[in-house]
C-alpha cells in the first residue's frame, strides 16, 4: 500500500504555474498622433495606442470621428 502512494507522481505546488513569468509588454517609444517620443513616464493608453498628452489622444479622436464623417458623405 505504502509502494502504490510512493509511485504515484506528486501534484505540482499551486504556485508552480505563476512562477513562469509572462512575457513582459514593450515600452511604447513615440506617440500614435505626433510621433514624439514618450520620454515622460506617465502616458495615456487609449483604443489599443499610446498617446503623450491627453491632447494628443483627443486631437486623434476627433481626427478619426472627421475621417469618419467624410468617408461617409463621400
Amino acid at each position: 500500500m505504502a509502494d502504490e502512494q510512493a509511485a504515484a507522481p506528486a501534484p505540482a505546488p499551486a504556485g508552480a504555474a505563476a512562477a513562469v513569468p509572462a512575457a513582459k509588454a514593450q515600452r511604447p517609444t513615440n506617440c500614435a498622433q505626433c510621433n514624439k517620443r514618450l520620454s515622460r513616464k506617465a502616458w495615456y493608453f487609449r483604443n489599443g495606442k499610446y498617446f503623450c498628452t491627453k491632447r494628443c489622444w483627443k486631437d486623434a479622436v476627433a481626427a478619426q470621428a472627421e475621417k469618419a464623417q467624410g468617408g461617409a458623405a463621400a
